[in-house]
Parts: C-alpha cells; structure tokens; sequence
C-alpha cells in the first residue's frame, strides 16, 4: 500500500453534501444537474482546448439542461487516448494532477487526470457507497484492484483499514494477501473475487470473517454471486462504475440500480441514432459534472444498458433504475490444473508497452493462451518476441503465444472482451486438407449440443419414452420434465423476464373465432423477440429438441410454417387475467412455465383433446358441454407438449393478483406447410 496519504476535511464536506442531495426528488435532482451541466460545459469551452475545437458557441451558449445535450459531438475512448493534455483544462497538469488509468477492458486503456479538488469529491462518493452498504467504522476492507489507493489518516487509529488485492498479480498471491489481511468488507469485480473463492475452496480453507461484499466493475451474474456469498455466509451490495465517473448507479436496500443524477448526465444513445436521458436501451454516454481538471462530456463509456423510470418501493432513491448492464463481464482463463482466475496479472504485463495499442487474450484450451496485439505505427520488429518473453516470465505455468494483427473484431455490443475464452471443436480429418480446421462454435450449435449430452442421460429408457408418447397422443398434452438442463432453463427464464421488461404490450380482448373467449394478458411477439434475444431462437431451432418431439409425436416435428407463431411470451398478473378458450393454428406446442402461481390462485391448464376448429362456427360450449375437461397443474420450470390444432384448451383466471409467465413455442408437422392458415387470433393479440 503506498504510504502517501490525503486529507479527509474535503472528504468530509462533500459527503454531508452528497447525502442531502441524494435525499431530494428526482425533480429536484434534475434541476441540480442542470445548473452544474451549464457551468461545466462553458468552462470546458473556455478552458480546455479539445473542446473549444469541438464544440459551438451558439450550442454552448444555448444549454439549458442534459436534453440540450444531443447536439454536442460524442467523446469516444480513442478521442480521450489521443487527446492526452488537449484535455486537460487552462492552469492543470501532469505536476498538479493525479493520474487513474482504466482496466483496458474495452481493449483500449485510457488515462484520466483529477485535481485534488475533483479526488475530494470523488473519494467523498464512494465513502457514500460504502457507507449504503453498511460499512462500519471497524470494517477491515479488502479491495480488488491493479493500483492501491491513497491511504487515510484514520487508518492509523484502526478505523476503516484498508488492504490491497493486487489483481495484477497471480492468483496464489492474492490468496496469501487475502488471507493475511482478514478482511470484513470486500469491494471489486464479482470475478475476482470469484477466483479467490474458488481457490480458498480447492485448498480446503473455510473463511467466515467476510460480513458484506460490494460487487463492481462488471457484469454481476446469479451465478457468481450465488457462488461467492454462499462461501462467505454474507450479503451483498452492487454499484455500476467505472474508472472515468465513479458510481453511475448505486443498489438501494430493494436491490435496484438509482442513477446518481445530481452528478452524472446518463443519455443512452439508441440503435436508431436518437438519444434519451436517464430511459431506455442502448450505449451509455456519461457527463461527469464534477471534474474541472479533466471535464468528461458526452463520453462513450462502451457499455450497453437498460434504464426505466424509478418503479422501487426503498423510499430511499428517487432516481431512474438501471435495469440491466452488458458488455462488462470477462471470462476467466484455466490453468493446466483447472483452476480458473482472472487475467489482468497478464493483460497488464502487456499494457506496459507503450507500442502496443490493442490487445486481447484468447484461450482454447486449459493452460495455454494466444495474445493478439496490434503495434503502434513504427513499432520494433521484436515487439511480439519481447511481450511473449515477459508473459512467460510473468506465468511460468501457462503455454502462451502472441502474434500480431491489424485490428481486433469486436463483439456484437461494441466492446472488445480483452480476456475470451472460446469453446472449439476440431473437424474430423479431411484425406484432401493439410491441417484440421478450428472453429468457434456458435450459440445456436452451442445449445443443441448442450440439449442432445442431456437428453442422451435424461430419457435413455425408450419404454418410459414410448409411455410418455401414448400420453401425449391420448391427452394431447403431456408434461416433459428435465426436457433441457436447468441451467438452459434458468438462462431462459432471465432471458424473458429481460424481454418483458422491454416489451410486453397489455391486452384486453375477445375473439369471436374461438366463441368469444377472452384473452387478459401482456405479450410479447415474436418479431421482438427475434431482434433482442439470440437465445431464444437458437434453442427454437435445436435439431435434438426437435428430434426428440418428433419421437413423442410419431412424426415428425418441422419448424413452425409462420414465423411469428415461432416463440411468444405471455404474462398474467392481474385477478381474472386468463388465456381463454382457443385452440392454434398449428400443430406442436411446448410450454415453459417461467413462473407459476400456487394452485389455490388458479392458472391451470384446462384441455378438451380431439376436437377441431372451425373459426366460423367454433361451438366452443358445445364441446366443453359434451365431453370431460382435464385440468393439468405446473410449478415454475415445468414443461409441457401440447398438441395444440386439434386440443381446445385455456388457462383457469387467476383469482388474486398473482403471477404466471409462460414461454410458448410452436411447430409444425408435415402437413402444416400444405395446408392455408389464417391468423386472426395472432394479429389480434400481436398487431
């Protein structure tokens, strides 16, 4: 840790400032944004040369609040790379400001400098983060991280005491820092901290000291946090930040992401070029309204998020919720002895040569690594031999080799992922081929292997199979469990509660083609969900689900003739919400109960099997009338087949404001693709 120190006086006033902001409405929040957003942006053009360049007077002149902002030009990571001191403000310095550089993980590491001024109100935030979370004044506090922070004066009376995990350094001794430091409090990316567990696990130490735990920096998964509170027996909190800003958003006691509005602009710039403040889905661009040294305005972050309107019941935050963050997760590298930990003890090693300006690390298999760099213009020949030379040295026990290249493919959200593990598979020999041929497998091939391992192992008694097929044909409905593995089936129910969340539209309706029936819902078409999940699709078009079906069916199962009957969602929320009586257009029907309510609150399914539809005439009361009603019950990840042309079937209403989300996916047989269909229904509860 180093031993300089800072004062806590500036610390102090800003936090009892920062506090009684955070206590305002959001209006009011707005209006306090506003009036910083003025004076930043008319010193930044009077004062800091890039942005007298780049912006126009009449512009600045003009600015009222952060919806003026949309005229002004975006400041992208390669602006701020090359910018260097263009950026830095009349009467700051490389000599009277101090230096944070950021993780990279966008594959372009950027500087950014701060007056003392700026660390005081800086250093203040994130004291209030930590304060949120729970932080006690006894609290030792282990954070992951490349580069220590300042010490403070406290620390030499015991109280808030501060330990440093190197995440520069191999993971054997950030597991012996850790250790040593006892910590209570742990703060840093939820994977680094991940790999501390899994390696206290591997050796057998139990480790109870850990009371709280603030994850940051990247993507928080279910799964990791299950994984790291599980082993520290302690609760967590969560902010969304980053090097440049500090806390965009901060996790109130409810679990939601508020937007710190008095001091940040968040607009998010939409796939259609159109930009909203603090709403919506798209690439986040920051305003960080304190930081007179180096003012950061409009600045593209690299991220992808989902932000709406504050909906919490804490009492706590006023301010807009960030729903979901993408692009910010790295993957984990494997060393020859499966122990799995984070790279930046080698993505720095390369960042600390200057001629290298992109970089990203590769693994394909256990224990080795291929490190693309792209050199500078009028880099040394020996640069790759010089970087791998310091890799190995860096990591004796990894097999690593790097080669050059002229740019790096970034993923579908933009970022470059500076750490990717890929899956490969190797073709089978080829007589006429010199070599075998590696490749990435894709999402879609991804799942259907993962669905054919787990039904090998799930229905391998072909009489227990046969017995679930007579059902089926007899019922016209049959319930599958374990049809995929549970961790597809947790995935995807993610996958479509992220889907509502953008898109349900609420119906209110009755169709006269199945004898009036009514149908009380939210939906979701499957023309959303085609453009914002790859999920979805690619277990849709799973060749072994469909292999499977096409056993319990006794023919085959082909994908549906009509694309929008493909994949839809449907939510009931409301008391007397139900899907009516009806029947579908086409043949196969698997059902995925994402979310059920108890029987008592209803949401069954009801079916009458073998009867035919006839949209002019349907006589639904004339079949309920005349033959027996099976009433079916599900939990939450059940999944059903249902033969759904020639089953007339409907859900029981709920009774009491009680949830139930389902997954609908459809298919066709062979005569399906023959036969004229027509959509009434469809357009009715879609258009």
């Amino acid at each position: 840790m180093s031993g300089s120190t800072f004062s806590l006086a500036p610390v102090a006033y800003h936090l009892a400032g920062i506090r009684r902001r955070e206590r305002l409405g959001h209006a009011e929040q707005r209006r306090v944004q506003a009036r910083r957003l003025r004076e930043l942006v008319r010193h930044a053009y009077a004062n800091v040369p890039h942005y007298r360049r780049a912006f126009a007077r009449a512009r600045v002149e003009g600015l009222r609040g952060a919806d003026d902002l949309a005229g002004f030009p975006v400041l992208d990571r390669m602006d701020l790379h090359r910018a260097g001191t263009d950026l830095l403000a009349a009467g700051y310095e490389e000599a009277n400001t101090r230096v944070a550089t950021t993780s990279g993980s966008s594959g372009v590491p950027v500087t950014i400098r701060s007056s003392e001024r700026d660390l005081g109100y800086l250093r203040a935030t994130y004291l209030q983060d930590l304060l949120a979370s729970g932080l006690r004044p006894t609290d030792r506090i282990a954070y992951f991280r490349v580069n220590p922070f300042l010490r403070h004066p406290l620390e030499r009376l015991g109280v808030l005491r501060n330990f440093h995990i190197g995440t520069d350094r191999p993971l054997d001794e950030q597991v012996t820092v850790f250790l040593a430091a006892r910590p209570t409090f742990l703060i840093g990316f939820p994977n680094v901290i991940a790999s501390v567990v899994d390696e206290l696990t591997r050796r057998g130490i139990a480790y109870d000291g850990v009371r709280s735990v603030l994850f940051g920096g990247e993507r928080l998964t279910s799964a990791v946090r299950a994984h790291v509170l599980d082993y520290f027996g302690a609760r967590h909190h969560e902010v969304y930040a980053c090097v440049e800003t500090f806390t965009i958003a901060r996790a109130c006691p409810q679990g939601n992401l508020h937007l710190r509005t008095s001091d940040l602009v968040v607009e998010v710039e939409h796939e259609d070029g159109s930009v909203s403040v603090e709403h919506g889905r798209g690439e986040v661009l920051l305003t960080r309204l304190r930081g007179r040294a180096m003012p950061l305005i409009r600045y593209r972050l690299g991220d992808r998020v989902h932000i709406t309107s504050d909906d919490c019941r804490c009492e706590r935050d006023a301010t807009p919720i960030v729903r979901e963050v993408l692009g910010r997760s790295q993957d984990r590298i494997a060393g020859h002895d499966g122990r799995r930990y984070y790279g930046d003890f080698l993505t720095y090693v390369v960042q600390d040569f200057p001629e290298v300006t992109r970089m990203q690390v590769l693994q394909r298999r256990p224990g080795a690594v291929e490190v693309v760099i792209v050199p500078a213009a009028g880099a040394r020949d020996a640069l790759a031999a010089d970087v791998a030379r310091a890799l190995r040295h860096r990591s004796p026990g990894l097999d690593v080799t790097v080669r050059t290249a002229t740019r790096i493919t970034p993923e579908a959200n933009g970022k470059i992922k500076i750490i990717k593990v890929l899956e490969d598979r190797v073709l089978p020999d080829d007589s006429s081929a010199t070599e075998k041929v590696t490749y990435h497998m894709s999402l879609k091939e991804t799942i259907n292997q993962s669905i054919t391992e787990h039904l090998k192992t799930t229905y391998t008694d072909d009489h227990a199979v046969r017995k679930l097929s007579q059902h089926y044909r007899r019922e016209g409905y049959v319930k599958l469990p374990g049809l995929v593995p549970q961790s597809l089936f947790t995935e995807t129910s993610q996958e479509v509660h992220r889907l509502l969340d953008l898109h349900e539209k609420r119906i209110d309706i009755h169709l006269a083609e199945t004898g009036n029936s009514p149908r009380y819902m939210s939906t979701i078409s499957q023309q959303a969900i085609a453009k914002d999940s790859e999920l979805i699709p690619a277990i849709y078009e799973s060749e072994a689900l469909m292999g499977f079906l096409s056993r319990l069916a006794a023919q085959p199962v082909v994908q549906c003739p009509w694309d929008e009957e493909k994949y839809i969602a449907i939510r009931q929320h409301k008391q007397g919400d139900t899907h009516g009586w009806h029947w579908g257009d086409f043949s196969f029907t698997v059902i995925w109960i994402i979310e059920a309510p108890e029987a008592k609150y209803g949401g069954q399914l009801q079916t009458v099997p073998h009867t035919d539809w006839n949209k002019q005439d349907p006589r639904v009361e004339e079949y309920l009338q005349q033959h027996p009603i099976k009433t079916w019950g599900h939990a939450t990840g059940d999944l059903y087949f249902l033969r759904s042309d020639t089953t007339l079937h409907r859900t029981i209403p709920l009774n009491a404001d009680k949830t139930r989300i389902i997954l609908n996916t459809c298919w066709g047989s062979e005569s399906d693709a023959k036969k004229e269909a027509s959509h009434e229904t469809m357009h009715a509860m879609f258009d």
